[in-house]
């Protein structure tokens, strides 16, 4: 029962079972693939922050703060409870509002809006702290996209390539953050924190290109399908084929 489950689930999603051989064309598609190149860049943007805050924050919160040691520890377990609470209510949320790129795309843009609370609240103190805290929510928008991504890329050759690419972004990201925060610009940090709110803003745009981009392709399709004009190709149980999603015009991309 629970095989024929994944089956019907599979053939549901058009994903296919894929195999193990490497295939140019697919490889070459990842490459050419405009929305592998927003996911790249976009996990860059939104892991700079990362690496810069998981770093720097106690030294923010000493410095800037001017918080003790315990202080700072009690604080940041303040900011990991929200952001723990945050991932358990997206997982409830998504129940009702089934658009988990939707959902990403909201997050990026609150969790930018209260990096600027961060960084530009200097003349209150516990508007940055609060800033901060609620800019831990910002893990729902990178667990969103893994699904999105991960849903949105058929073909076996292609979603490795994609998710290769990906993993390079994000591993990038992270290295440098901790780049922004120069020593000569203590306690302040003004120049790591400009950099949180720059690469908020741009990943921000760049999710946006990314729901833009397969919104627009979904509609696309839906329109060819009910004018008659969509070419489906003539595959026996073509939802179970090695095919790419734009290889498979019956593919749809998740929102």
């Amino acid at each position: 029962k629970e095989r024929k489950q994944v089956v019907l689930r599979i053939k549901s999603n058009q994903q296919g079972f894929g195999n193990k051989h490497f295939k140019f064309h697919q490889f070459k598609e990842a490459i050419l693939d405009i929305n592998t190149w927003f996911f790249f860049f976009f996990s860059i943007a939104y892991q700079i922050p990362n690496g810069s805050l998981t770093n720097f924050v106690g030294i923010i919160f000493t410095e800037t703060f001017r918080y003790t040691e315990t202080k700072s520890l009690l604080m940041n377990m303040i900011a990991g409870a929200i952001g723990f609470v945050g991932v358990i209510g997206f997982a409830y949320t998504h129940h009702w509002i089934p658009h988990k790129l939707g959902i990403a795309t909201v997050v990026v843009l609150i969790s930018f809006a209260f990096s600027c609370v961060l960084a530009f609240a200097t003349e209150s103190p516990k508007a940055r702290l609060a800033g901060y805290f609620i800019y831990n929510i910002c893990p729902i928008g990178m667990i969103c996209c893994l699904a999105c991504f991960s849903a949105n890329v058929a073909g076996h050759t292609k979603k490795i390539t994609v998710n290769a690419i990906y993993l390079v972004g994000y591993s990038t990201g992270n290295l440098i953050g901790p780049q922004t925060f120069i020593d000569s610009q203590a306690p302040a940090y003004k120049g790591g924190q400009i950099a949180i709110v720059v690469t908020m803003a741009v990943s921000a745009i760049l999710i946006s290109c990314i729901y833009f981009s397969y919104w627009s392709e979904n509609r696309r399709r839906d329109k060819l399908m009910a004018e008659g004009k969509l070419e489906i190709p003539h595959i026996d149980n073509v939802e179970f084929a090695d095919l790419t999603d734009k290889e498979n015009v019956l593919f749809r991309y998740t929102l």
